[in-house]
């Protein structure tokens, strides 16, 4: 019946503020706190009769949050390190009502929302020195982190379309409280310069998302 052509992002704003303060030679204390705002144009046409319309509309979102995390090291020999960990992370988002126009009757109509996450977590990391040469060195390091959800972050929204009566709900997204991720990171480092990374991250409880990254850094 419809069909997006373009979401455009118009103004954006972000700021965060990073803090790791070292409390003794073992014990990590890693804090951040960003915000977010953004403002948001879409733009969409209506095919089904053959009538080509364009709809517009526009949203604003405000998000926040934030985390802290202590973390210790444990070094077992020259190989082997462990980090456990535990923290919290908050993130809220408010989102404007979103009201279409240019088509009478197929606008579509979204309530305002808002949405609360918290959640309480720890985990650990091993480092593992599996090669260390001259010039190069490759590590892995396999984790796990477990976590629990305090809020509920997917609340129901209301749509509307004013050809029809009343409003289409959306229901809330029914997540577990519990989540377990798994993962493996590898970084090859090459003179303390140049380093190539990769890692892999699924979680096996509620959330079974996975994740894989990439890349490359490079100290001038």
């Amino acid at each position: 019946m419809k069909k997006f052509k373009k979401n455009k992002l118009l103004i954006a704003f972000m700021a965060v503020i990073i803090e790791n303060s070292e409390l003794t030679d073992k014990i990590l204390w890693r804090n951040r706190v960003n915000y977010n705002f953004g403002s948001n144009n879409s733009e969409r046409r209506i095919t089904f009769d053959n009538s080509n319309r364009e709809v517009n509309g526009s949203f604003d979102s405000w998000p926040a949050g934030g985390v802290s995390e202590l973390e210790y090291t444990q070094k077992i020999n020259d190989i082997i390190s462990f980090r456990p960990s535990a923290g919290v992370r908050l993130d809220y988002l408010k989102e404007s009502g979103y009201t279409e126009n240019g088509a009478d009757g197929l606008n579509l109509e979204v309530d305002s929302n808002d949405a609360f996450s918290g959640k309480i977590g720890a985990g650990v990391k091993v480092d593992i020195n599996a090669y260390k040469g001259q010039n190069s060195a490759l590590k892995l390091t396999p984790n796990m982190k477990y976590a629990y959800e305090l809020g509920n972050p997917y609340d129901k929204r209301a749509v509307k379309l004013s050809a029809f009566e009343g409003k289409i709900d959306i229901n809330e997204r029914d997540i577990g409280k519990n989540s377990l991720n798994l993962g493996l990171d590898l970084e090859y480092n090459y003179k303390n310069k140049f380093s190539v990374y990769a890692g892999y991250n699924a979680g096996v409880l509620s959330d079974k998302d996975s994740a894989f990254t990439a890349g490359f850094k490079y100290q001038f």
